[in-house]
C-alpha cells in the first residue's frame, strides 16, 4: 500500500477501513484507539461560539457495519494491547459491549471526556456534556507504568472554534489516553482519522501512529497539520483540570 502520508513515525492511508485494516500485519499494533462515525445526522457544529449549520454529510452518517473492528482486533498483539472505542451516549452502551465481547475482546474500563460547555443541541432534551469511550483489551492486560485518571475534562476544539472536523476530540484528551494505554515507541492505529489528532497525539508521545481515512478531504487536513508539527499541551482545560486530567 502506499501511503498518503508518511514521516519518520507517521503512516496515514487513504481509503476504506474495512479494506486497508486486514492488510496490516497480525498482532503489530500496541493500541486501536477508534471514534467511528455512529450516525451523526444533524450534530451542531460551532464556530468561535456561533452556531452555523447543522451538520449532515451523507457520508458520514452511513452506520459502520462491525466488519472494521474484527479487522482492527487482528491487528492486535495477542500477548496484550488494548482496544479503546469512543461510541457517544449511552444508546450504544449495549451494542458496543456485545460487539466488543463478539470479538474476543475483555472490556475493562470506561474513559469519559468530560465538556466543560456542551454543545447545544437541535431538540428539547439535556445537553451531552459527557462522551465515553470503552477501554478493552487482549490476552494478558498490559500496563505502562504511572497513574492516570479515567476522564478528561476541557472544553472541545469546535466550542473553542479551532475545530476542523465536527467531532474533532481534544488533542488533550487523545495524549492522556495514549500516554496510559500505549508504551512509548508501540504502534497505535486510527481506523477512523477524522482531522489526524490521534495521529499527532501518538506521535508526540514517541509513538508510531497508523491511521485510516476514507474522506481525502480530511486526509489532506491531517496531512497539513502533522506537517506543520501542531503541539498543543491542553487546549481548553485550566491548569487545576489539566492536571487532574492528563
Amino acid at each position: 500500500m502506499t501511503p498518503y502520508y508518511s514521516d519518520n513515525l507517521v503512516t496515514l492511508y487513504h481509503g476504506d477501513c474495512r479494506e486497508v485494516l486486514p492488510r496490516l500485519d497480525p498482532g503489530s499494533i500496541d493500541l486501536v484507539l477508534a471514534d467511528p462515525p455512529y450516525g451523526i445526522d444533524g450534530a451542531v457544529v460551532r464556530k468561535n461560539a456561533t452556531l452555523i449549520e447543522d451538520w449532515s454529510d451523507a457520508e458520514h452518517n452511513v452506520l459502520c457495519d462491525s466488519r472494521w473492528r474484527y479487522a482492527a482486533v487482528r491487528t492486535l498483539d495477542q500477548t496484550g494491547a488494548y482496544f479503546a472505542e469512543f461510541f457517544g451516549g449511552f444508546a450504544r452502551l449495549d451494542a458496543t459491549l456485545a460487539e466488543t465481547r463478539g470479538c474476543a475482546l475483555i472490556p475493562w474500563r470506561f474513559y469519559s471526556l468530560v465538556k466543560t460547555a456542551p454543545p447545544p443541541t437541535p431538540r428539547p432534551t439535556m445537553m451531552s456534556g459527557i462522551e465515553l469511550a470503552l477501554v478493552s483489551f487482549v490476552g494478558k492486560r498490559p500496563w505502562h507504568g504511572g497513574q492516570h485518571p479515567d476522564r478528561w475534562i476541557g472544553l472541545t476544539p469546535n466550542r473553542l472554534g479551532q475545530g476542523v472536523h465536527p467531532t474533532q476530540k481534544p488533542l488533550g484528551c487523545i495524549r492522556a489516553m495514549i500516554r496510559a494505554l500505549a508504551p512509548v515507541g508501540g504502534a497505535v492505529c486510527d481506523p477512523f482519522v477524522g482531522s489526524g489528532t490521534t495521529l499527532i497525539a501518538a506521535r508526540d508521545l514517541r509513538c508510531r501512529p497508523i491511521g485510516i481515512e476514507i474522506e481525502e478531504r480530511y486526509c489532506e487536513i491531517a496531512a497539513r497539520r502533522l506537517s506543520q508539527g501542531v503541539l498543543d499541551f491542553g487546549v481548553g482545560v485550566s491548569r487545576s483540570q489539566g492536571r487532574e486530567a492528563c
